[in-house]
């Protein structure tokens, strides 16, 4: 990943060309929705960051506090299809939340484009899943990378879009470009928490969701659960299976023992 200065020329002008364009920078007069987009954006990171050293270094203790709410076959397979969805939908989201500065981002096979809430999120799981499992974060960053470079050539076209409708109307471009991939991406994102929280944890697992006990916690653990979810049921890494189910069991047995409301604990 390297750096370069932006010529102030460059500029969203060719909606033809609409994989190569580079993403608005910081608007000069940022709107209050902008701001406040950021401002809860790094709200939920920097409680991801705080979580991520209560896990500290140790990707069995992540993976088994996660897996402690997601017991029933089912629900692990709703969150196997939904967290990857709430991933990649909270890059889309947050791929046109540039941060100030005028410096771009050339990564290979992504179109340069400025730094932005969608880079500080990716390099959040790109740093954290290598402390916890380095093995883990070798087999999941192509699916990150995977997610990343969509979420900014997909905003890039609807910025592109955007930018040369306003053009034409003599209009001053806005950060959420069309409007209808952010619109997009904020559905299929809420949609996802909903169909996990209710039918995932109300109806069959009985029980709370991780992300109440821990909302930063589940945010960085569930990706990697969830694709393991996968890894295991192909059967590699059953080892490191083994040792989280033990785990699971145990924190099950003094979630029960401290009253919690898990259907689980009826059967203990």
């Amino acid at each position: 990943m390297t750096t370069n200065p932006i010529p102030k020329d460059k500029s969203i002008n060719n909606h033809h060309n609409h994989s190569k364009t580079i993403l608005p920078a910081f608007p000069e007069k940022p709107t209050l929705g902008f701001l406040a987009a950021h401002f809860v954006s790094f709200l939920l990171l920097a409680i991801c960051v705080k979580s991520c050293f209560g896990f500290g270094a140790n990707v069995e203790t992540a993976l088994a506090f996660y897996g402690t709410y997601h017991r029933d076959p089912f629900n692990q397979l709703i969150h196997f299809v939904g967290v990857p969805v709430i991933l990649w939908t909270l890059l889309v989201a947050t791929a046109s939340l540039v941060l100030p500065g005028s410096l771009i981002l050339k990564i290979p096979g992504i179109a340069p484009h400025y730094f932005s809430m969608a880079t500080l999120w990716a390099l959040l799981y790109a740093t954290f899943y290598p402390c916890v499992d380095l093995v883990g974060a070798i087999l999941f960053s192509p699916l990150l990378y995977m997610f990343y470079a969509t979420a900014v050539q997909w905003t890039a076209s609807d910025q592109a879009i955007a930018a040369a409708a306003r053009e034409s109307k003599d209009k001053a471009p806005s950060w959420m470009g069309t409007g209808k991939l952010l619109r997009l991406s904020c559905l299929f994102h809420f949609l996802s928490w909903y169909v996990q929280i209710h039918p995932g944890h109300r109806i069959l697992e009985g029980a709370s969701p991780a992300a109440l006990a821990n909302l930063g916690g589940a945010l960085v653990a569930a990706p990697l659960f969830a694709f393991y979810e996968g890894v295991w049921f192909v059967g590699l890494r059953q080892g490191l299976h083994a040792r989280i189910q033990e785990l699971i069991a145990e924190y099950t047995a003094n979630l029960c023992s401290q009253g919690a409301a898990m259907r689980v604990c009826e059967s203990l």
